[in-house]
């Protein structure tokens, strides 16, 4: 299996569906991007962008995320959720944006992530 290539930023535009929403997250009647679904497409680019950096017998887990959620965004429209890898070693830590398709920023933070082997994590799920 060929190798990602190691990048150190990556973005990818996403539409805020029904199911992003934060009414399906229990705040009825609020059609807009929910928190927990920023965190989702957060988190889901950043194991993309480090799969370049990592071997085919680790994974990365999440560890921490420090977030401000800065302004609404409709269901329905696109965002986009940039990653920047700012320091790599057995703790990653990512900045990132997401922005709405005028440009406001709609969310940013830094996330942490811990490397592990992937092979030694699954066998800990199992014995639990």
């Amino acid at each position: 299996m060929e190798r990602p290539v190691q990048k150190k930023e990556l973005s990818r535009t996403v539409l805020a569906r029904q199911e992003d929403s934060a009414s399906n997250w229990g705040n009825e009647g609020v059609e807009v991007l929910s928190t927990p679904a920023v965190l989702g497409h957060m988190e889901y680019t950043c194991v993309q962008l480090l799969e370049g950096w990592i071997s085919d017998t680790e994974m990365t887990v999440g560890l921490s995320v420090d977030m401000e959620h800065l302004a609404p965004s409709k269901i329905g429209e696109p965002v986009r959720v940039t990653v920047e890898l700012v320091e790599f070693g057995k703790r990653p830590a990512l900045n990132f944006q997401v922005m709405d398709d005028s440009g406001n920023l709609i969310s940013k933070g830094r996330h942490e992530r811990a490397v592990v082997d992937r092979e030694k994590f699954e066998r800990k799920l199992k014995d639990s």
